[in-house]
């Protein structure tokens, strides 16, 4: 075999066993087991370890073909069950698996390889348990190797793509992840909106290599090639297949866009509490804390949700017109649904609001206002979004944002002192939402 024809063989060879590593049957010889930081829609970052058993041989003849090498792969997902108990009628899982590997050959060669493999449908039991194992089985081709020496494999990133089924094995279409665990931005790896990308880092401090086994040869010396100018090889043209023809649907009634707030896939349902504070532009030194709950339904194609807020009384001792100390309650009453989008780990959130000023004392004494009556004339339109990164299911994260509030009406005979202490804009809210623990 000539050493090009050798190094394409090599090249095989590296793109089987770099797919073996993620999908595999029984009989493990070298074992090797890495672990990883992954990063998965709607679930955040979570761990991952991969016991990766290898049936090599010790040894093999040169130039004789070997036997297919037996793979077992164990997945251990840490940390999953609350995100994916959270998707409506989760029930399996299935996909594939992209193993970027290099074959070290004992001639000095680094040999890429990029190999897709296939990992089984796997049934989420019920609760789901931490870790969630997965296995994939699954044996290289054959493989020849002319000269003697020790092959080494060496796995250098995973990548992962999955599918999310339902009870009837329909695919369930989720969120895509918009960056990398390192925050570089992505895109969609296929194209198929039926799947999701699953980002995978590998633990700092690792030995890569996944096995090695010894080449041997025969007592014939191995010719020396003449010393000169080597015969060109040909490199075989790249064949570009004829894409499929896409049949033209025939032109008729356009389908009616589903109403906002309409979903028409799956949902995920999520529960957080809300702990922040609010600061009123026109009372000075001074904030209200916040408190309430959220409870959102998200639809998993588009990443919008809507949501119902609650935020509690709150009061706050301010100081308004620049001197004069008020003691202030307010009702932050939402009106309908809250609306937004999670994207990644990104979310946004935008509700109206009736703000009420429920009590106002001067000097923590003299009431200016009291009762229930006393409110924006217009609702206030608060608009949110994260200040750092957001997970649904652990941690949550931080949202803040702004929001005017009208002029007062309601407020009795002092209406006209108590409207200029809270209408105006450049209102602020910062919150921390955090999910509720799984009933």
């Amino acid at each position: 075999m000539s050493r090009t024809a050798r190094k394409l063989a090599l090249a095989s060879a590296a793109s089987a066993i770099a797919a073996s590593a993620l999908a595999a049957p029984a009989g493990a010889v070298q074992t090797t087991t890495l672990t990883y930081q992954c990063k998965y829609p709607l679930i955040g970052v979570k761990a991952l370890s991969v016991k990766i058993d290898l049936d090599i041989p010790d040894t093999w003849p040169a130039g004789q073909p070997t036997n297919p090498f037996g793979v077992t792969a164990t997945a251990s997902a840490f940390d999953m069950a609350d995100g994916l108990q959270a998707v409506d009628d989760l029930t399996a899982i299935q996909g594939s698996s992209t193993a970027f590997a290099t074959v070290k050959t004992a001639q000095g060669f680094d040999v890429p390889a990029k190999t897709v493999a296939t990992i089984a449908k796997t049934v989420l039991p019920d609760p789901v348990p931490n870790p969630l194992v997965l296995t994939a089985t699954g044996s290289t081709p054959a493989l020849t190797f002319d000269e003697p020496g020790t092959e080494k494999i060496v796995l250098d990133r995973l990548a992962i793509n999955l599918t999310a089924l339902d009870s009837a094995g329909d695919p369930i279409v989720l969120p895509p992840v918009t960056k990398d665990i390192d925050g570089n931005k992505v895109s969609d790896s296929d194209g198929d909106p039926n799947t999701f990308d699953v980002y995978c880092k590998l633990d700092a401090g690792q030995d890569t290599t996944l096995g090695s086994f010894d080449i041997i040869g025969d007592d014939e010396p191995t010719p020396t090639p003449p010393v000169g100018t080597p015969t060109p090889t040909a490199t075989p043209p790249v064949t570009t297949p004829t894409p499929t023809p896409t049949a033209t649907p025939p032109v008729g009634t356009p389908t009616p866009t589903p109403p906002v707030g309409t979903c028409t896939g799956s949902t995920a349902k999520y529960s957080y509490s809300l702990q922040g504070s609010t600061t009123i532009n026109t009372l000075t030194k001074g904030s209200m804390p916040l408190t309430g709950a959220i409870d959102a339904v998200l639809c998993l194609a588009t990443g919008n949700y809507t949501a119902t807020t609650v935020i509690n009384d709150t009061q706050g001792r301010l100081t308004a017109l620049g001197f004069l100390p008020v003691t202030v309650g307010v009702g932050i009453i939402p009106s309908g649904p809250t609306t937004g989008q999670l994207i990644d780990d990104q979310i946004t959130a935008n509700l109206k609001a009736r703000i009420k000023i429920k009590s106002a004392k001067a000097f923590g004494a003299i009431p200016l206002v009291s009762g229930n009556n006393c409110q924006s004339k217009e609702l206030s339109t608060i608009a949110l979004k994260s200040t750092d990164s957001f997970d649904p299911t652990v941690t949550g994260g931080n949202i803040a944002g702004t929001y005017a509030i009208s002029n007062l009406n309601g407020c009795g005979i002092l209406e006209g002192l108590v409207s200029p202490l809270t209408a105006g804009g450049g209102n602020t809210i910062t919150a921390k939402l955090t999910p509720k623990a799984s009933s």
